[in-house]
């Protein structure tokens, strides 16, 4: 009963102590048989003590160990939001840590019980699993960054200076639903806990004894999409970590690269899609994960650098480079050249495309003689291959 003004404050009816706990800030199961009851409710106190800040009790903890078995009795569908809960925190590292710690984070996420202990190469200081904890910390410290809530730390001024002007879009865009009330933040840190799965089947060693991944992110983007497919996530979500983790190299590799040029902006966001912002966070915080305290200011200054240019394309300019108006319909290629239809022409389309962002044909009579002389020289290239799970980028190498 609710208490009027003029009469005495009902008792407390506490049987378990929950305003103690309260106090204390305690998370403490209700039952001794609690979790065999429903075993989703070991995720689900990992998901309070994430979002309030609070302790889980001892014996509960000790309770949730034991029976961590018997997590893959609850149905999937409750397992997976209990994730995206836990992930939906700002700080979620640490709990996904204690999920580990628990026996829960592998029945999940299978792929990643095979990074634990496996030694990387260089760069790299942490074995594969430790690392994806820390790359999924660092993202946090980032977006933290972005949020205006960071540490200050040194690494920080970087990332101020050549990406500050974004960090309102970012922050906007990975608040957008994807499916449901699950925003794109979680299917990013999704793809960062699962982002280097492809590492084990691809490991190898050269004559040299030093370790390769070649190819990591393409066999980790298919293996990531079956993770999170068994979990039911929705189909735009297993396209995203699929996208992200396929691509998240990229931005390395264009730092490498002299110059930005437009050409390697479309190309990057064609491959990506809107997903590419997710792929240049991701990036940087794996960076930041790989070199830890050894950092190299001049590489970390032109990681965000690039990142920053292509976050300004895609902003401020995606109109005239990733996504510009078609200068020239299929049928009127096919009229012009006198060609059949087929998969040709879908070809000269795309490759017109890009030459037009890459500011090279302007105009439908520019583009029409592009067409004409790739088929002179030959059948235009294909910019991505097809996969069961669907457009995966062409190789570029990777370590």
């Amino acid at each position: 009963p609710v208490a009027r003004w003029w009469e005495p404050h009902p008792p407390w009816i506490d049987p378990l102590g929950g305003r103690e706990d309260l106090r204390r800030r305690l998370i403490r199961m209700c039952s001794p048989t609690a979790f065999r009851d429903d075993p989703a409710r070991m995720l689900r106190a990992v998901r309070f003590a994430a979002s309030l800040g609070f302790t889980i009790e001892e014996e509960t903890l000790r309770r949730l160990e034991s029976d961590s078995p018997l997590l893959l009795r609850a149905a999937v569908e409750r397992l997976r939001d209990e994730l995206c809960y836990i992930l939906s925190c700002p700080d979620a590292a640490p709990y996904v840590r204690l999920m580990d710690e628990l026996s829960l984070l592998g029945q999940l996420l299978p792929p990643l019980e095979a990074l634990k202990g496996m030694e990387q190469s260089y760069p790299h200081r942490l074995d594969g699993f430790t690392h994806t904890i820390e790359t999924l910390r660092r993202l946090e410290a980032i977006l933290a960054e972005f949020r205006g809530e960071g540490s200050g730390e040194a690494w920080a001024e970087p990332l101020h200076r050549n990406i500050a002007a974004f960090r309102g879009a970012i922050l906007e865009h990975l608040n957008r639903p994807v499916v449901a009330e699950r925003t794109r933040l979680i299917t990013l840190k999704l793809a960062a806990l699962l982002h280097d799965v492809g590492k084990p089947a691809t490991r190898s060693v050269d004559e040299k004894g030093a370790t390769h991944f070649y190819g990591h992110e393409r066999e980790g983007a298919r293996e990531a999409a079956r993770v999170v497919r068994r979990l039911r996530f929705g189909n735009a979500e297993v396209r995203g970590v699929r996208l992200i983790v396929a691509n998240h190299m990229r931005p390395a590799l264009l730092s490498r690269e002299p110059k930005l040029t437009r050409r390697a902006v479309y190309r990057f966001f064609r491959d990506a899609g809107d997903w590419g912002v997710e792929v240049c966070v991701l990036a940087l915080a794996d960076h930041l994960a790989t070199w830890l305290d050894g950092l190299i200011p001049e590489r970390w200054e032109r990681r965000t650098q690039v990142v920053g240019m292509l976050l300004d394309y895609y902003f401020r300019h995606r109109d005239e480079v990733i996504t510009p108006p078609a200068l020239v319909r299929g049928d009127e290629l096919i009229s012009a050249l006198g060609l059949e239809p087929g998969p040709v022409v879908g070809r000269l389309l795309e490759a017109i495309r890009e030459a037009q962002a890459a500011g090279e044909v302007h105009t439908k009579g520019e583009a029409i003689a592009l067409a004409r002389r790739l088929l002179r020289e030959g059948e235009p290239p294909q910019g991505v291959e097809e996969s069961p799970d669907g457009p995966i980028p062409r190789e570029e190498g990777s370590t």
